[in-house]
């Protein structure tokens, strides 16, 4: 299932459900190493992703690097 498949799905599910969701994805996302970014900062920032995809503000991996000198 692709992410644009699931995110109506999380869309429908009632905030109890939102709510479980992301506890059960909290519990699941753990830093491997202690030096990583807390739970609350991953889980943050995959809700802001979420949105900005809902958002339409995405742009295709190839524009990524339009600019970017490496040599």
């Amino acid at each position: 299932m692709s992410l644009a498949e699931l995110l109506p799905l999380v869309d429908n599910l009632s905030q109890p459900d939102k709510a479980r969701l992301f506890d059960y994805l909290g519990t699941h996302l753990k830093p491997a190493d202690p030096d990583d970014e807390s739970e609350a900062m991953v889980l943050d920032s995959l809700r802001r992703s979420l949105q900005q995809i809902k958002e339409g503000k995405v742009h295709p991996i190839a524009e990524l690097w339009e600019g970017i000198d490496v040599g």
